[in-house]
């Protein structure tokens, strides 16, 4: 028996809340990431959800983004192409715009309930709150000069 190569990715838990109060808990289930893949000149998979349109695309580690079409689309040898857009091009696409159609955005998430998080001792308890008001300033300061 042949075994497919369709794989999914398994559902999971996590819980998420402040430090030290109510934890909400929730489970995500995975959407499926596009096959294709892009190995003859660069080494890559699309990142795009599973039955998207358009083209296949991929940011390579240096930020570049390589782009080619649905072999479906390819009519002749003449009409395979494959794009690589470095980040200083005016033409290339930055990774926030670029998120919506991104294979985690398509995850589903689902509130299982609620618990109550584990009592910390006091000294983990204050270093956990500091480090929580440094994030927020920090992230206000990130805000506030855009």
């Amino acid at each position: 028996m042949v075994r497919s190569s369709k794989r999914r990715r398994r559902p999971y838990t996590y819980a998420n809340g402040p430090v030290g109060g109510p934890l909400t808990k929730f489970r995500v289930y995975p959407a499926a990431q596009c096959p294709a893949k892009q190995d003859l000149i660069y080494d890559g998979q699309c990142q795009g959800v599973r039955g998207h349109t358009g083209l296949h695309w991929f940011y390579r580690a240096d930020g570049c983004l390589i782009q080619w079409p649905y072999r479906k689309d390819i009519e002749s040898d003449s009409d395979m192409a494959l794009s690589m857009t470095p980040p200083d091009h005016k033409s290339y696409i930055h990774p926030q715009r670029k998120i919506k159609e991104h294979y985690h955005s398509f995850d589903r998430r689902e509130k299982i309930g609620t618990m109550k998080a584990e009592p910390l001792d006091a000294k983990t308890a204050r270093l956990l709150q500091r480090f929580d008001r440094k994030r927020n300033r920090r992230a206000k300061r990130a805000r506030s000069t855009e």
